[in-house]
């Protein structure tokens, strides 16, 4: 993982935790890094509002023109599919820090539909703004407007 990516992390948390604060039926854990805990982790964060569980991970990338499929691996996007089978909601996160920085919140489901064509590697930015939902800029303390994702189900 690089810096960004924590960088990164550290902003959803911040974000989540600012929603805890005033939501009462809101619970969210920061789940440790696989190489941290010796064992596959499904997601970054765990989140739980009003019973219905959310896994997010968290993906971040400075290249110009797309987002590399590969930078999410197999397995995050299995364990994301499995806990949306068991009835969770699970959302790739991804950050485009190259232009004005940018989150883009997709379903996993609608990531594998992307990621099912073998001639694709990547999706371009531009694509990612029409496939994805844009997740504003809360404020200038690099946290994100992220409650949308809690009022869609």
């Amino acid at each position: 993982m690089t810096r960004k990516g924590k960088m990164f992390e550290a902003e959803v948390s911040k974000s989540l935790k600012s929603i805890e604060s005033v939501e009462p039926y809101f619970f969210y854990r920061r789940l440790l890094d696989s190489a941290r805990v010796g064992m596959r982790v499904p997601a970054d964060f765990l989140v739980i509002h009003a019973g219905k569980a959310r896994l997010f991970e968290c993906k971040s990338s400075k290249q110009k023109v797309s987002f590399p499929f590969r930078n999410v691996a197999e397995h995050q996007i299995f364990d994301l599919l499995e806990a949306e089978e068991a009835g969770a909601i699970s959302w790739l996160l991804i950050k485009h820090s190259c232009r004005k920085p940018t989150v883009y919140a997709i379903p996993i489901k609608s990531w594998i539909r992307l990621i099912d064509n073998p001639k694709r590697k990547s999706i371009t930015w531009d694509d990612l703004d029409k496939e994805a939902d844009t997740i504003l800029r809360k404020n200038k303390d690099n946290m994100w407007e992220l409650w949308s994702l809690f009022i869609l189900d």
